[in-house]
């Protein structure tokens, strides 16, 4: 556990005038440390507690002993809840994005979801939060009394109201209804946008399980098969070639390079052709598929490098994960011609043909071959006892 909670990630008064600065200080400062002080003293006799997060914690509250199951649950609550709180706060950020589609098609339009969310606050009573969750994959609007969080019943937060009257008394005094619209104004969309995209892909029942604590980024991110036909803009192509540019290598040598081929170019056929009869079957989906190459010399003194795929590797990782990040089905093939790619592609002796990916909105499983569907999970990883030794190898 922690013993300091974080900084705001914006000043006290950035929230002005909807939420005002006296409030911001005293709602962090003192009741969000207060939560957490209180945590800590929950679990001080529990030293195999300690090295769990209260996310953790929360998720799992029949696994906490029942002595301090209840003050685990109201000062877990409140500390995780608030921590999520201040990162969707922000003025002045639009919805857009997976978010604003999602939120479209389940609420029929953005205004029928603020009418629901805003009559779901004004329906609580006594002192809680208003959520936006992902239940089994689903967006759903819920309430929580006290300080429960919906991760108790896995459920995903996305968005959430701090229906306390701490949140807002010295601004609104008892008036919810004036503070509740006045939350439409400071909702950090971009954040809320990234929660989406980032839990939609697995929930809390994903079958992938760390042994030690990573951020979710790492888990979440898969590579599908499943890929709808949609185009995807120049905007979010660049920016997955621009999250390479900033992998390491070897003397910021930067030995990677991209060709492109959109569907319905006349560039696609010259890479889709390449692959193998196994990978055509989906790929025909994609929107853009992507060779990648690395130059095997260094250019500052035009010696060989040892790590250029390596190298590769590093800005491959890199953009996976800002496909992830961006809702998109980005994955890589190793099933390919590599020296027909290596003429079509008029690929000089000096570069190596590495992979090709595909890059796509995410499709239906049901859409794939019912051999394709079968592996169209998250896949598993080893143990860290097989893959990390101390001192010397001693492994297969």
């Amino acid at each position: 556990m922690i013993n300091k909670i974080k900084d705001l990630p914006y000043e006290y008064d950035a929230l002005e005038p909807f939420i005002d600065e006296t409030t911001m200080r005293i709602h962090h400062d003192k009741h969000h440390q207060a939560y957490l002080d209180k945590l800590n003293a929950a679990l001080e006799n529990y030293p195999e507690l300690k090295n769990k997060t209260a996310e953790e914690l929360l998720e799992n509250l029949e696994d906490v002993p029942e002595k301090i199951r209840t003050a685990v649950r109201n000062n877990g609550g409140g500390y995780v809840n608030h921590a999520f709180f201040w990162t969707i706060l922000k003025k002045n950020i639009s919805i857009k994005g997976e978010i604003k589609k999602a939120i479209e098609k389940k609420f029929e339009s953005f205004e029928k979801f603020k009418e629901e969310f805003s009559n779901k606050a004004m329906s609580l009573f006594g002192s809680g939060w208003t959520w936006l969750v992902l239940n089994n994959q689903e967006l759903e609007i819920i309430n929580t009394s006290n300080q429960d969080s919906p991760l108790s019943d896995g459920k995903i937060p996305i968005l959430t109201l701090d229906l306390w009257e701490h949140a807002y008394y010295l601004k609104y005094q008892n008036k919810r209804a004036d503070y509740v619209p006045a939350f439409f104004n400071v909702i950090n969309w971009e954040k809320v946008n990234e929660n989406y995209i980032e839990n939609k892909i697995i929930n809390l029942k994903n079958p992938r399980k760390t042994e030690f604590e990573i951020d979710k980024i790492f888990v979440n991110r898969w590579s599908p098969r499943a890929m709808s036909g949609e185009e995807i803009t120049d905007d979010e192509l660049m920016s997955l070639f621009e999250s390479s540019k900033w992998a390491p290598s070897s003397y910021n040598s930067q030995p990677w390079r991209f060709i492109y081929a959109k569907r319905n170019t006349k560039e696609w056929n010259k890479i889709f052709n390449l692959l193998i009869d196994f990978n055509k079957l989906w790929t025909k989906n994609a929107s853009v598929l992507v060779a990648v190459i690395s130059k095997k010399t260094f250019e500052h003194n035009n010696q060989p490098s040892i790590t250029h795929s390596f190298d590769t590797g590093a800005a491959w990782e890199n953009l996976a994960l800002q496909g992830s990040l961006k809702g998109l089905v980005v994955h890589g093939m190793s099933g390919l011609d590599y020296e027909k790619a290596k003429r079509e592609l008029k690929i000089p002796d000096d570069y190596n043909v590495e992979m090709i990916f595909a890059v796509g909105k995410k499709g239906k499983k049901e859409d794939l071959s019912e051999d394709m569907q079968k592996i169209e999970v998250p896949s598993d990883r080893k143990k860290i006892s097989e893959i990390v030794y101390k001192g010397e190898f001693n492994g297969k």
